[in-house]
């Protein structure tokens, strides 16, 4: 990761990272980034099995995800352009975060067979995620 002191006033935000620092795309980040240029985008995914059989408690989910993001600070930054000639973008907590908009419940009637799984997950997986918010979703 590259650091560079908060000294230089990029985007006029008061809060820049953690720590007080300015953290850049890697250049990792930056190969996911050119990725979403041309469709399909370039993402990870991950496909976790639940067993609600008794159901499913959305308020305890979102309880226990809240908990988790908030120890993971990457989850709650989004990208931010800096002016051309001032080096790569940067990662900046996002004062809006709001976990309802990166959290989809969708409950089904019927049992889905692996082959519709996955067929829903590479539905999700090749939908952009929209950059003005951290980039992450779960449906």
């Amino acid at each position: 990761m590259s650091h560079a002191p908060i000294g230089h006033a990029l985007t006029g935000q008061a809060s820049i990272g953690r720590h007080g620092l300015i953290e850049r795309v890697t250049s990792d980040d930056l190969m996911s980034l050119v990725s979403q240029r041309h469709p399909p985008p370039v993402q990870v995914g991950a496909v976790l099995i639940l067993d609600v059989l008794d159901g499913l408690d959305v308020a305890r989910l979102r309880t226990v995800l809240r908990q988790r993001i908030a120890g993971i600070p990457r989850l709650r930054q989004r990208l931010e352009q800096v002016p051309l000639g001032c080096g790569r973008p940067i990662w900046l907590d996002d004062p809006d975060f709001n976990l309802n908009n990166h959290l989809t419940v969708a409950i089904g009637q019927a049992v889905i067979d692996d082959a519709g799984l996955w067929d829903i997950a590479a539905g999700l997986v090749t939908k952009p995620l929209p950059d003005d918010r951290p980039l992450w979703s779960a449906t």
